[in-house]
């Protein structure tokens, strides 16, 4: 069933009205639910690098994620939620019904003083590092982080995800 949605979103876009097809008409229940400048923040950051490839249209991917605590406890987690504590285990998954093969590469940028006096603000490209699609952080510094991937085949970036946002307190 996940890979029947993947397709219909590759081959009909990411809209709300895709979505509501795919999930039900209560979707999203608020359109204003989030506050957009955790979004602003990540998103023009001036160390978050550019993509290095050609982008083509037509085929999506999406973010899932598990959050474990650091006592070992599951919680549940949205895009730019409330504000995680440190040193939970985040566990990212590339999900697209794009075609082997292709690599799936991620975006993880910091904002924030605590990022920035560790150097460790980051915004370039990473290969998985959890199998072939995964990847996995450590919620290590206060402030929004975002969280996007790229799944690349033949030089090519077929699809991209939106940013996933992460706050940490």
């Amino acid at each position: 069933m996940i890979e029947e949605h993947l397709n219909k979103l590759s081959e009909s876009g990411t809209e709300n009205n895709i979505w509501r097809e795919i999930l039900g008409s209560e979707f999203p229940k608020s359109e204003n639910a989030k506050p957009l400048g955790n979004l602003i923040t990540c998103a023009y950051a001036s160390h978050r690098q550019k993509p290095m490839w050609p982008i083509a249209r037509g085929s999506a991917v999406f973010i899932a994620l598990s959050v474990i605590s650091s006592a070992g406890t599951k919680i549940d987690y949205e895009s730019n939620g409330m504000p995680l504590p440190k040193g939970c285990s985040l566990h990212f998954k590339a999900l697209t019904g794009v075609k082997q093969p292709y690599s799936v590469y991620w975006q993880i940028t910091n904002t924030g003083d605590e990022a920035k006096a560790a150097n460790c603000l980051r915004g370039n490209f990473e290969l998985s590092d959890e199998g072939a699609n995964g990847k996995r952080e450590v919620t290590s510094y206060t402030g929004s982080h975002s969280v996007q991937c790229f799944v690349i085949r033949r030089g090519t970036c077929v699809a991209k995800s939106k940013d996933y946002i992460i706050n940490i307190r």
